[in-house]
């Protein structure tokens, strides 16, 4: 095998990885570049819907393709991936004029409709890098911008910005998910449901946090946003349901084992045909009555994928599951739902209390959401209760659990455990 077919892309013909390599290598370290990472859309799923043959022929179409636009050292550096280097001669304008030719151009590629409809480019580009540095830097960084174009829709260009270090953390992130839960490293916590008359645990919600290895804790607004893009929060979900399972399993024979915890679930979930029979499933495995889990969904999910959540619900409350609406109050459409969703339970949104009670009118309002839903049977329960002022009102307007700081932060298990046992249900 000759030298230079060691660095040519089998199938492309493109320069591979370490073609990419070589030819930085032969640049002079005060040299300066621009780089473009170029990442097919939807690859996997042509792929899964058409067989790796089609694949294989869709990377030859968009190679070419990528080679003529950007007219520029181009390279495929593995599966969709394609990486272009341009001399820094090469104005930023003439890069973003062929990032957005080789965008547009897709509709046109001259390749089978019903596979070219499903696929799109997503583009990341970073500018004035100085070829002494550490190829794999450059790479780090246009990724990163080019994972910044997926997240915003796909179908898109965008160019780093080394002040914003949210496209290298998002990215990290995405790297590492995988071996994380893998590693144990997500953890559960457990903020106690409080009776609000005498403090007595009466429930709890599970949360999970990310304990990193050389960071520490993470904290779910770190890394859940970045899950629900890419689909891996369903993974995270269901370990997080299973792990509620097992220490429910552990608490039977506690005084506190019996109490109902809510576990959030994510939207992706709705789609799946099988979603209700694997909670029951796993329920199952370790005896917990169905009635003692709480399955939590958020309000703006009601208002964004209605009928799917109306079906979901029944069926889940059919198997016996309790079904809780979170962040309830922080969009009003979801009123109109409740004469169609027979919820167990609404969380009264914590940024509703605090904005609302500070008035007289908005104070009305709070005790009206909660008379609406005793009306219906629904239970309520107020969230992010800080002070006993709070405490109070909710009391007086007729809710009778809360959750929040006045009463307990998310604990880990063995502190939940004391705070259970130190405040046994009424």
């Amino acid at each position: 095998m000759t030298g230079d077919s060691l660095q040519s892309d089998y199938l492309t013909g493109l320069p591979n990885r370490r073609g990419l390599y070589t030819y930085y290598a032969s640049m002079d370290d005060g040299a300066v570049l621009h780089a473009m990472f170029v990442d097919i859309d939807n690859f996997k799923r042509v792929n899964d819907l058409y067989g790796l043959a089609a694949g294989d022929e869709l990377l030859v179409a968009v190679s070419r393709h990528i080679q003529r636009g950007a007219a520029a050292f181009t390279s495929r550096i593995g599966g969709d991936e394609f990486v272009v280097l341009f001399d820094g001669s090469v104005s930023r304008d003439m890069i973003e004029k062929r990032a957005r030719k080789l965008i547009e151009g897709m509709t046109g590629l001259d390749f089978r409709e019903d596979i070219r409809s499903l696929t799109s480019l997503s583009i990341g580009i970073v500018y004035d890098q100085k070829a002494g540095q550490s190829l794999d830097e450059i790479l780090a960084r246009c990724d990163a911008a080019m994972y910044q174009s997926k997240y915003s829709g796909k179908d898109q260009y965008t160019v780093y910005d080394a002040e914003d270090r949210s496209f290298e953390i998002r990215r990290r992130i995405e790297l590492e998910m995988e071996d994380a839960l893998h590693n144990g490293e997500f953890q559960v916590f457990f903020q106690p449901r409080v009776n609000i008359a005498d403090g007595g645990v009466v429930g709890a919600e599970a949360l999970s946090r990310w304990v990193h290895p050389r960071e520490g804790m993470h904290l779910p607004a770190a890394f859940i946003p970045v899950f629900e893009k890419n689909g891996f929060i369903s993974k995270l979900d269901l370990f997080i349901y299973e792990e509620v399972c097992r220490m429910k399993a552990a608490w039977r024979n506690r005084s506190f084992g019996g109490i109902p915890v809510s576990v959030n679930m994510s939207r992706v979930h709705l789609f799946e045909p099988q979603f209700t029979e694997k909670l029951c499933s796993v329920a199952d495995r370790y005896d917990i009555p169905h009635g003692e889990l709480e399955i939590e969904i958020s309000e703006h999910l009601f208002t964004r994928d209605a009928p799917e959540l109306v079906r979901m619900t029944r069926e889940l409350q059919d198997r016996g599951f309790r079904v809780t609406i979170d962040n309830f109050g922080s969009d009003f459409q979801a009123l109109t739902l409740l004469k169609d969703l027979t919820a167990d339970m609404v969380k009264l949104d914590k940024e509703f209390l605090h904005v609302t009670s500070d008035s007289v009118r908005g104070r009305t309002i709070i005790s009206g959401l909660i008379t609406l839903c005793r009306d219906l049977q629904i239970e309520v329960v107020t969230e992010g209760i800080e002070n006993k002022d709070q405490a109070d009102f909710i009391l007086q307007a007729g809710c009778g659990s809360a959750q929040g700081f006045f009463y307990a932060k998310p604990l880990e298990i063995p502190k939940f455990e004391e705070f259970a046992q130190e405040h046994p249900e009424g």
